[in-house]
């Protein structure tokens, strides 16, 4: 079984309400979907951030190899860039994305699922988090954070019992407010976790940590 082709598929859309964490406000969302397609017909799925056309070139370098050589394909796409100081971003993305619709293509080839594919099964049960709870326009006027709040209230009805905050977008003393009504709303029971998407130094990490433990 060899790969026969990849195909990209960008995807991109306007959110329903503007949002930023530490770094920008965002209007719109975008991710691609990659489809890799063996000889024999059978595919699998990847998604990655980014823009298709900067994966093209990536992609097109791996028709023809095993879909099953999980190793070699990744370090294929990350060594080279590795050595010129592009492990990150768009290589990483890229081979992130592909390992995933690969170990997809030959799980379902053998009849198995991918995570035997891994080793084996270790668990019967992953625990999850919401994720969200970005700034909104709201926040900027309403010290009352009724966006966060009302969104947080969302995932602890449906069940969540842990869900990540984003932190380091406004002043110090506002975002320590946000985590302490956050926690007041959703109670002792849910695990709250906080993201600065690297706004802070160390000493302010340090500082924010202590403030809201």
């Amino acid at each position: 079984m060899k790969i026969e082709r990849i195909e990209l598929h960008q995807l991109n859309g306007k959110v329903a309400a503007p949002y930023k964490s530490s770094m920008q406000w965002k209007t719109h969302r975008g991710t691609v979907a990659v489809r890799v397609v063996a000889d024999d017909g059978t595919y699998g799925w990847g998604e990655t951030g980014g823009d298709a056309s900067a994966i093209a070139g990536i992609a097109a370098s791996l028709i023809g190899k095993n879909p099953a050589h999980f190793g070699s394909i990744w370090q294929s796409i990350i060594n080279p860039r590795y050595q010129s100081g592009g492990y990150g971003g768009l290589a990483s993305k890229t081979a992130s994305a592909i390992d995933i619709a690969l170990h997809d293509l030959v799980g379902k080839a053998r009849g198995v699922p991918a995570y035997e594919l891994l080793g084996g099964k270790v668990r019967d049960r992953v625990c999850t988090y919401a994720t969200g709870l970005f700034y909104t326009e709201t926040d900027i006027n309403d010290p009352a954070w009724a966006d966060l709040l009302d969104e947080a209230q969302g995932y602890a009805e449906a069940g969540f019992i842990g869900m990540k905050m984003k932190i380091g977008g406004f002043t110090f003393a506002e975002d320590v407010d946000r985590v302490g009504a956050l926690r007041r709303t959703v109670g002792d029971n849910i695990r709250i976790m906080v993201d600065a998407n690297e706004a802070y130094d160390p000493m302010t990490a340090i500082s924010m940590a202590r403030r809201i433990a």
